[in-house]
């Protein structure tokens, strides 16, 4: 489980570097409300 997280935080990291912040801000609001209606 730990490792599947970290392989997951190196994979953002990754796209973390080409894409700008704003974008990247964007798309974890909307992983969380995706989240928020599955809840």
């Amino acid at each position: 489980m730990y490792n599947k997280v970290k392989n997951m935080l190196n994979k953002i990291e990754k796209f973390y570097i080409q894409i700008p912040k704003s974008l990247l801000l964007q798309y974890y609001l909307i992983l969380a409300e995706v989240e928020m209606k599955l809840n």
